[in-house]
């Protein structure tokens, strides 16, 4: 994915925790909150058609490799919806595809919240991983809005009980960019340092009255970790063509394989066996594949998966990407509103009589390393508010040696947590 330029201006990766004051509801987090089962697949199904869509106007339109965090994106933007209203918010619910009314969307996202963050617990449970490196996933949010402005006492409850959130006071009217640098600092300590300056300079600027923050971070070992010793070259005939030699990781597994139409399906699962990687690799054209599979066609191809033998090949990887602006995105989505100084609608946060707030705009940037040990991942999303061989038969085989579509999703709430494709490794 292509996007803003980012700098390199963050804190040295000695720095100490960035500190500020912080404006929090008295309200503790929900811990039990009492989400149904039906709300959970109503968020499920909502989730993966506003991926699916994102990523045909983001990764789809571009030549190369792409990697994103749907679930930190769509957190960023529930807790900024949680301040929307009117027109301002309808516009949210259906761009963000939220399929659950107002307040019950808050109440679901916190139950998913809650359900990844207990991942880390089976997973170590299951023994130590090979790589001697702990099963780590967790989501952080948090919000940094300007000292001296009157945040509304309901969005501050619904940030603290639904997003275990506060708003971090900070002076962006009189050291933007020391905040801006201070807020990278934050994100880069939650994502293990893979992602550093997620604001770039400029992006906030005296007028900046709130940012929203979600942080994601993934690490984790394989169930069935590749032997290193069997990766070796092999021809990858890329988007476009042209073939290259890229390291690939091979073996016979036990898991997850499913045939849709017009491609195959591979589930790798991680230790703890509650969330995995789910390869979906087309079987002809990859951009007709690509352009007709959206957020139905990736629950039913992992809603397929079945145990078979599987011989695997596949390239070994990792994405750095830049910062990028999902702003034309969402407005093409038809979240217009919000954007704009004129009709934006964001007194659940403020008092229009206090401050006018509207988005300028929504950043996100992320990192994957895919290995014979496992997955590293991690990804940030801010939102910036302004104001003012033969084979037997019973065995399968899934040779990745042409561009694929792959996602990372936590398996019980079918959630996909990160999404991209590989068209070159």
């Amino acid at each position: 994915m292509g996007g803003l330029a980012c700098t390199a201006e963050s804190l040295p990766p000695e720095a100490p925790s960035p500190t500020f004051d912080v404006a929090r509801s008295s309200l503790a987090r929900d811990t039990s909150p009492n989400a149904t089962p039906a709300e959970l697949v109503a968020l499920a199904e909502g989730n993966a058609a506003f991926a699916m869509k994102l990523y045909g106007l983001t990764a789809a339109k571009g030549e190369g490799n792409a990697f994103f965090s749907p679930l930190s994106i769509s957190t960023a933007l529930a807790m900024a919806y949680a301040g929307a209203r009117g027109d301002t918010a309808q516009e949210m619910e259906k761009a963000l595809e939220h399929r659950l009314p107002g307040a019950r969307h808050h109440v679901a996202m916190n139950a998913l919240d809650l359900q990844i963050a207990s991942r880390g617990r089976v997973a170590s449970a299951a023994g130590a991983p090979p790589s001697g490196k702990p099963f780590a996933l967790r989501s952080v949010n948090t919000t940094f809005g300007q000292r001296g402005v009157a945040f509304e006492a309901p969005f501050l409850d619904t940030l603290a009980t639904s997003y275990g959130a506060g708003v971090q006071l900070a002076d962006f009217k009189n050291k933007p960019n020391e905040e801006r640098l201070k807020i990278n600092e934050w994100v880069a300590q939650q994502t293990e340092r893979r992602i550093e300056d997620l604001l770039a300079e400029g992006t906030i600027n005296a007028i900046t009255r709130l940012v929203l923050v979600n942080a994601i971070y993934f690490n984790a070992d394989w169930a069935t970790p590749f032997e290193k010793e069997a990766t070796a070259p092999a021809t990858f005939t890329k988007l476009g063509g042209a073939q290259a030699q890229v390291p690939t990781m091979r073996g016979e597994l036990s898991t997850g394989y499913a045939e849709i139409d017009g491609a195959q399906v591979l589930e790798l699962r991680y230790m703890g066996g509650q969330v995995s990687m789910v390869v979906v690799l087309p079987k002809g054209d990859f951009r007709t594949f690509e352009s007709s599979f959206d957020g139905k066609g990736l629950l039913s191809a992992m809603a397929g998966l079945t145990p078979h033998t599987v011989r695997v090949s596949l390239p070994k990887f990792e994405l750095k990407g830049q910062s990028v602006s999902l702003r034309e995105s969402l407005l093409a989505l038809g979240m217009t509103r919000a954007f704009d100084e004129r009709t934006a609608d964001f007194s659940g946060m403020l008092s229009p009589d206090v401050d006018k707030l509207w988005i300028s705009d929504v950043l996100h940037k992320a990192f994957v390393r895919v290995d014979e040990k496992g997955t590293e991942a991690a990804a940030a999303t801010a939102v910036v508010l302004a104001g003012t061989t033969s084979v037997p038969a019973d065995v399968k085989t899934f040779r990745a040696d042409r561009p694929f579509l792959f996602f990372v999703r936590d398996i019980p709430t079918n959630t996909a947590i990160f999404a991209g494709r590989m068209v070159a490794p």
